[in-house]
């Protein structure tokens, strides 16, 4: 959005609308001070009124002239046409001076009166065209230039006067001073004249009446009854002021009893309380910046209240003067907001009449201050004191009346500033809320200041649909019903509906949260079709809100429970605030609404400030120093957080030095050597490439060319296990290295670790992983430090971690899970990780399991399999979760390691080209105070709720395109975590647009869980009919005794010159055709899907990471054995 001073014709008209304030008010001065050296003491009195008199009558008595013009004619030639005639009044002014006819300057005087009072309307009018959404901004600065020139024309004309006429007559100075001010008027027609010109709104004809229908003005303005209180508001604050202008004036007399120094005195009063206006104007410009809000006006009336109170017990001096600025501050805050609801809620083809009778309310307010004044100091004998007193508690009453009247939009802004002091929220897209017209906003609910957050973010009033049994708590349901929300519940939806209709077909802005609860998973839950409702019967556009950021504050569930909890950070939160294109009531479907809040969520995840891995990775164990966070019994090695950084910065001054090449090979299992390696490697700001040993020294070979390696990084014993891999030519030994650190090592790793500075960039590669290679040689990925962090900021926006969980793994750092989840999202997260050096040899991870004490243990469904049979019930006596992916979770698995040792199995979903997790179940959230209601946090047979910031699409198998509001096919997926492409660029139809192509075959049900079918290259086409290997190998695998070391059988397809392809079992037992049928027959599958031959080997080949090598299966069904 432009800012005010920005949008064309806003300059133009400040400077204008300034100048001709200025110009009134140096006149005025420059004639007061002529009469009062040409008359009497007495007669120049009289003539002082009159001018007075002069200036203000025109507003009353061509007020229906002044709306007429500005409604029939474009107001900017209003304006224009105004301005010319100030300079002919100028010249007429000028003949008279010139001719010393003091009749002629009088009645050049209310010739310029009668300019502003025409002008006035327009003006207003003008501020609302060139500002659009902006005009409470407008209007408060409109309201302190005015001020401002007021005050600066009322001490120039004075000066000008007096100056000249110390040298000349009085008539030749006033002739001077007037030429002066006329070359101002020059300059405003010349900076007025870039000012762009709209169509009027209501043209219709003059007619005579106009200059007597003053009481139509006032039925006008009694039309709407917002309009018309704040009319009163406005007239109410002129008639205190005119009052308080007067006593003022007795005061600077009081204080100077023989008249010396009295007007001096006077005008600094007045010039200190124009001040204070000047800046409340300002104040409340800021205010209302985004949208108009009425609420500051009760919060003016009470200061205003306050500080005449206050005044009127205040000796006069420099207190009171600064007592006088700060009820000018009050002012603002009170004259503004009322001003802009003016311009901004009158009707376009009425607001020139509306502004009108608004300003001749205003002036007849100032006319009868003059009277009152004189009732209270005359007739009633009160001192200036006591009118502060009585005029303090007339606005006093006011701002009871205000506080009662504006209720909703004061109770608004007082959340909203409180709200601002612990929030930065950015809208995005704000400019899509149509300005009118009914909108039904469809938002995610995270926290219970998601409606704060929306408020502020959105520039229109929004009323909230809430659940009825808020309605009933004593505070909340007050202040609720005060917002006038609309009580929702499963018994009274069908009220609720019909009464949000009703209020979107009344042109309102309605918010409802249709996941009906606050999510406790931090994923988006399941949407009710409610809306859709609401929307179809009102037929009114809706717009997708989507809150980011806020997971994490005391109003979440982050950390088990709702605001019994320390801050994370006292620093104000940022919080993004998305706004979708209107979508039709027909459009908006719960799949469709659910699509947006999706990519909404991955847009602002991406927006997050995520810094440097490095960075991030050093700060977070200068926290908690003496904390272990390597835990290594298998090794014997236990290391503190603080100890860890100071090693592995030594390390990094020494190889930032030493290493050449950016990406630096490591050759290391998990444990304080594999940890330490890889940390020393980031802090040197080089790109750690853990290589998988298991591989063939082809594919080893590939992987290290494809990197560009030509350092690696092992120990000792890790080589002499295997001395037959391709090593490079420099090999560097973790131990070597730790032993050769000098004492100038360690102390510039002191200082590293105290500045922890970088100069990586987010988007720079951060760690280069290779995938597994299933289905060929391996590709490499290279991560960005955005991609790493935000998959960690990704997993804590979920909670499954508990306060104190230690993380249990032994899966391999060449593992995209093993090397983020398994080492570095603990570093971030505050938590410990346990080690182990293999999976597959379960002794030594009962061994790290039995004295590290984990809670939630990393692994595979393969490994799971063999910890069943080998390791004794005792020893994972403190788990509470195992997260496991990589392959499909057979149930049978999952209920065996759930009755033998005691913990929930929970299965997730990621690829190497996401960070690695895209997708995880987790236990169901607790229940307490604020989270009474039961929320599922896990599906069998699921790979869990895609992560929160990531966005999924589901293509069409063969024309890979988009299928709109579809929930199965080809997953493709967006998001902070998602690489951009391939090292070198291979493959790069899987990437497009940021949608990275998983080929995996999926299905979404309605409450968010994702269903694996398989991958598309695991499917064979046959006859025209996808038939899934996984849904056959799940069958089969009820007859084929299962193995505790791998897999039982593996299904995959082969060319057939007839059909396309066809089926082959590969199994690791003997098995009949007929007891295959039988078994897929009963399972409802067709003969068409039954496998033509059965392959029978020793072992099903696996990867290191557990997986199945599809490549090596394809050799065995190719020649029967592996090459």
């Amino acid at each position: 959005m432009k800012s005010l001073f920005q949008k064309p014709g806003m300059n133009g008209l400040l400077t204008a609308q300034a100048q001709v304030a200025f110009n009134d008010n140096a006149i005025k001065l420059v004639l007061i001070g002529l009469v009062q050296m040409l008359l009497p003491q007495d007669g120049a009195a009289r003539v002082v009124s009159a001018l007075a008199l002069l200036l203000v009558a025109p507003f009353v008595i061509f007020a229906p002239l002044s709306g007429w013009l500005a409604d029939t004619f474009p107001n900017r030639k209003v304006m224009s046409a105004c301005l010319w005639f100030q300079l002919a009044v100028m010249g007429f002014l000028l003949v008279g001076t010139s001719i010393n006819s003091l009749v002629i300057a009088l009645g050049a005087f209310f010739l310029l009166g009668l300019q502003s009072a025409l002008m006035g309307p327009a003006r207003r009018g003008l501020a609302k065209e060139a500002a659009g959404e902006q005009v409470g901004e407008a209007v408060g600065w409109m309201e302190m230039t005015c001020v401002a020139a007021i005050l600066v024309g009322s001490v120039a004309g004075g000066q000008l006067i007096d100056g000249f006429a110390s040298h000349v007559k009085p008539w030749i100075s006033a002739t001077i001073s007037t030429v002066i001010l006329a070359a101002g008027c020059l300059l405003a027609l010349w900076i007025f004249r870039k000012v762009p010109t709209r169509k009027s709104a209501n043209p219709t004809p003059f007619r005579w009446s106009l200059l007597w229908s003053h009481g139509h003005l006032f039925k006008l303005l009694r039309r709407d009854r917002g309009i018309w209180q704040a009319a009163l508001g406005d007239a109410v604050f002129y008639l205190a002021g005119g009052m308080l202008m007067l006593s003022l004036s007795q005061v600077g007399r009081e204080l100077n009893p023989d008249g010396h120094g009295a007007a001096r005195a006077t005008g600094i009063m007045l010039a200190v309380l124009g001040l204070g206006i000047a800046i409340g104007s300002i104040a409340a410009a800021r205010a209302n910046r985004h949208s108009v809000n009425v609420g500051l006006a009760p919060v003016g009336a009470l200061g205003l209240a306050i500080m005449l109170g206050v005044l009127a017990f205040t000796p006069a001096g420099l207190v009171f003067h600064l007592v006088l600025g700060v009820l000018g501050v009050f002012g603002g805050l009170f004259l503004v907001p009322l001003g802009a609801y003016l311009v901004d809620r009158s009707p376009d083809a009425d607001r020139g009449s509306i502004l009108a009778a608004s300003s001749m309310l205003s002036s007849i307010a100032g006319v009868v201050a003059v009277g009152v004044y004189s009732l209270t100091s005359g007739w009633l004998g009160l001192r200036p004191s006591s009118q502060f007193l009585v005029i303090g508690g007339g606005f006093l009453l006011v701002s009871f009346l205000c506080l009662h009247l504006a209720r909703r939009d004061f109770l608004r802004l007082m959340t909203l500033l409180i709200s601002r002091g612990h929030y930065r929220v950015i809208a995005r897209h704000a400019d899509r809320i149509p300005a009118k017209g009914g909108v039904l906003l469809v938002c995610n609910h995270v926290s219970y200041v998601d409606t704060l957050i929306l408020s502020i973010a959105c520039k229109r009033p929004i009323r909230f649909l809430a659940y009825d049994a808020f309605f009933k708590t004593p505070v909340l349901g007050s202040i609720l019903r005060l917002f006038g929300a609309v009580p929702i519940s499963a018994t009274k939806a069908k009220e609720a509906i019909r009464t949000a209709s009703e209020h979107l077909t009344a042109g309102e802005v309605v918010c409802i949260f249709p996941e009906g609860q606050l999510t406790r998973t931090g994923c988006l839950m399941e949407l009710k079709s409610g809306f859709e409702l609401i929307a179809r019967r009102a037929k009114a556009p809706v717009i997708v809100a989507h809150l980011d950021g806020l997971w994490g504050s005391i109003y979440t569930f982050a950390g088990g429970k709702y605001f019994f909890k320390r801050p994370e950070s006292l620093r104000r939160r940022t919080v993004r605030v998305a706004f979708s294109q209107p979508l039709t009531a027909e459009e908006a479907t719960t799949e469709r609404v659910r699509e947006i809040l999706l990519e909404q969520g991955a847009e602002s995840f991406l927006l997050r400030d995520q810094g440097a891995l490095g960075q991030r990775l050093a700060k977070s164990l200068r926290r908690n120093f003496w904390q272990d966070v390597v835990i290594d019994p298998v090794g014997g090695k236990t290391m503190e957080r603080g100890t860890i950084l100071v090693a592995a910065q030594a390390l990094a001054s020494t190889w930032k030095r030493t290493i050449r090449e950016d990406r630096v090979g490591i050759l290391l299992p998990p444990g304080v050597g594999g940890a330490l390696a890889n940390l020393g490697v980031i802090f040197a700001g080089k790109v750690p490439v853990n290589l998988n040993p298991t591989l063939s020294a082809a594919a080893l070979s590939s992987c290290i060319d494809q990197a560009s390696i030509t350092t690696t990084i092992t120990a000792h014993p890790v080589q002499q296990r295997s001395p037959k891999l391709p090593w490079t030519c420099d090999v560097r030994y973790v131990e070597d290295s730790l032993r050769g650190l000098k004492w100038r090592d360690y102390l510039r790793g002191v200082v590293r670790a105290i500045i922890g500075r970088t100069d990586r960039t987010t988007t720079e590669e951060a760690v280069l992983l290779f995938t597994s290679g299933t289905s060929g040689l391996p590709k490499g990925v290279a991560l960005t430090h955005r991609n790493v962090l935000g998959n960690m900021a990704q997993a804590m926006d979920t909670g499954f971690l508990q306060p104190g969980d230690r993380i249990l793994s032994g899966l391999p750092l060449f593992h995209s899970f093993g090397l983020t989840m398994g080492l570095l999202f603990p570093i971030l997260a505050q938590r410990s990780v346990v080690t182990a050096p293999s999976p597959l040899d379960s002794d030594k991870l009962a061994q790290a399991a039995r004295e590290g004490l984990p809670t939630v243990l990393l692994s595979t469904p393969t490994f799971l399999r063999g910890y069943i049979k080998r390791i004794p019930r005792d020893a994972f006596g403190t788990l509470r979760l195992v997260v496991t992916g990589a392959e499909k979770l057979p149930k049978e698995t999952a209920a065996a390691f759930r009755e033998r040792f005691g913990c929930e199995v929970m299965e997730g979903y990621g690829l190497t080209e996401t960070s690695p997790v895209a997708c995880l179940n987790m236990p169901a959230p607790a229940r307490g105070i604020g989270a009474d209601s039961i929320q599922i946090g896990n599906r069998p047979g699921s790979v869990g709720r895609l992560l929160p910031g990531l966005a999924a699409r589901f293509l069409d198998p063969e024309t890979e395109l988009p299928i709109p509001g579809a929930t199965e096919g080809v997953l493709a997926l967006k998001g902070i975590n998602v690489a951009a492409g391939y090292l070198k660029g291979s493959e790069a139809g899987k990437f497009r647009d940021g949608w990275f192509i998983t080929g995996d075959v999926v299905r979404v049900d309605a409450e968010g869980f994702v269903f694996i079918s398989g991958r598309l290259s695991r499917f064979s086409k046959i006859g025209g009919e996808m038939v899934s290997h996984l849904a056959i190998e799940e069958v089969l695998t009820a007859i084929i005794p299962a193995r505790a070391t791998g897999p039982a059988l593996c299904v995959l397809g082969r060319p057939h010159p007839e059909k396309g392809e066809e089926i082959v079992l590969i199994s690791t037992s003997p098995v009949a055709r007929e007891a295959i049928s039988a078994a897929l027959r009963t399972a409802g599958l067709p003969n068409l899907w039954t496998p033509r031959e059965v392959v029978v080997v020793p072992s099903i080949p696996l990867l290191g990471s557990g997986k199945l090598d599809l490549a090596s299966c394809r050799e065995l069904v190719k020649t029967g054995s592996l090459a």
